[in-house]
């Protein structure tokens, strides 16, 4: 039986010249960069954590009507009543793909921007 956990799940991106539709899979990463504060006298490396680096990436169905630079506001909707939001938003990756008999996707790839 599939697992339909993130079904009813949204992803909007507010910008004013256009629309994602047909999401296909949304991930949103939030890692904190290592920092590392070892000194001379440990016996192994010791790390506390610096500043978050959030990432969110979607796949959709269709062809690519973004572009790499884009900004707006992203929210995502979880289906469980949580959300996950960046404020300001920037595209810092599009891929498009597709093959024989299969349909065409796009790939983004979403880092905050400057407010």
């Amino acid at each position: 039986m599939a697992n339909d956990g993130a079904n009813g799940t949204t992803f909007n991106w507010a910008t004013t010249t256009v629309t994602i539709s047909a999401v296909n899979s949304i991930s949103f990463t939030e890692a904190g960069n290592e920092v590392d504060v070892t000194s001379m006298g440990d016996t192994s490396h010791e790390y506390v954590i610096g500043i978050a680096d959030p990432e969110c990436t979607i796949e959709y169905t269709g062809a690519n009507n973004q572009t790499i630079g884009a900004t707006g506001a992203l929210k995502i909707n979880w289906n469980d009543g949580g959300s996950d939001t960046m404020a300001a938003a920037v595209i810092t990756n599009v891929e498009v793909s597709g093959g024989l008999d299969g349909a065409l996707t796009t790939s983004l790839t979403f880092k905050p921007a400057p407010a």
